[in-house]
């Protein structure tokens, strides 16, 4: 089965599983995600696809690359 992130998924859920790709989230605005109380309270209740909406970030290519830096990694 091969890994991937959907739109639905938490800013929280996806890091905690995929912890290199905070560095992808920072690349596009999402610097938040480096505060440790920001990170376990919004982040745990904010979807990628809300997250985006709020930063003017398409969702569809901001997942391309997300999925893209997991099948990097293998």
């Amino acid at each position: 089965m091969e890994k991937t992130v959907s739109l639905t998924m938490t800013v929280h859920e996806v890091i905690t599983i995929y912890p290199f790709l905070k560095d992808v989230f920072v690349l596009h605005g999402f610097k938040g995600i480096t505060d440790p109380i920001q990170f376990n309270t919004i982040a745990r209740k904010i979807t990628i696809e809300k997250a985006c909406r709020m930063k003017d970030v398409d969702a569809g290519d901001f997942l391309d690359e997300l999925n893209k830096s997991i099948r990097k990694r293998g």
